[in-house]
């Protein structure tokens, strides 16, 4: 066998192409990086949701069905922002919180024009000029009831001008003397309390068999939210009168 050309085996510089696929130095530039080796780096991935319910949701539904308006209304919105940034559950809780508690303030408004609708009006002096509805611990020395009703508890009484008729007057309002209730002892103290008012505001009232005696008083539930005002009316055996018995 004879030798090649040039006297060695095998390929000759420059006989062969450089490989095809791998980048070639070019003259003049430094080498290109290049990709860095497997395996590489996980691609970070947004932070998961939270689990479970929001608890300013319940909050606010507890709140708003014993009736924590403020809070409830507070609580509702803080927990729609903190479920649309977080993902937890509790939206619907947070938005019946907030209608519950629209009702409440519905219902407050409604309550309060009702109650100003219904409000007696009064003079200057404090008489009433034209009829009404009030609280029997809102009565006023001179106050003529129109119907009243001796009941174990008396909360709303309606009053008028003394000159249309009425079936009561209230003589002396005062405060019961503190400490425990009284129960039956006390009724009875309150009643010749009153007895002992009553020729002061009408001295002519005590000896008339035509007027006898009427108290609105606490009653033991309401002696323990702290009522102690004691109401004494006169008011007629019969029927009504369109009269004041104040000074006669």
């Amino acid at each position: 066998m004879s030798q090649p050309p040039g006297g060695q085996w095998g390929p000759q510089p420059g006989q062969y192409p450089p490989p095809q696929g791998y980048p070639q130095p070019q003259p003049g530039y430094p080498p290109q990086p290049g990709y860095p080796p497997a395996p590489y780096p996980p691609a970070p991935h947004p932070p998961a949701p939270q689990q479970g319910t929001n608890g300013f949701a319940i909050a606010a539904l507890v709140l708003s069905i014993i009736g924590g308006i403020l809070l409830s209304v507070i609580f509702g919105f803080v927990a729609l922002s903190q479920i649309k940034r977080t993902g937890q559950g509790g939206r619907g809780l947070a938005i019946a919180g907030l209608i519950i508690s629209g009702l409440w303030l519905l219902l407050i408004a409604i309550g309060v024009i009702a109650a100003i609708a219904t409000a007696p009006v009064r003079n200057n002096a404090g008489g009433v000029t034209s009829g009404g509805t009030v609280s029997s611990t809102a009565l006023q020395v001179g106050d003529c009831v129109a119907t009243f009703t001796v009941g174990p508890q008396v909360t709303d009484l309606p009053v008028v001008p003394c000159t249309q008729p009425h079936e009561s007057e209230v003589f002396a309002v005062f405060d019961a003397v503190e400490g425990p209730f009284p129960a039956a002892t006390g009724v009875e103290t309150w009643s010749n309390d009153c007895s002992d008012r009553l020729p002061g505001y009408s001295p002519s009232a005590p000896d008339d068999p035509a007027i006898k005696l009427s108290i609105v008083r606490p009653t033991e539930e309401t002696w323990a939210t702290g009522d102690r005002e004691v109401v004494c009316l006169a008011s007629a055996v019969q029927g009504t009168t369109t009269s004041s018995i104040r000074g006669r």
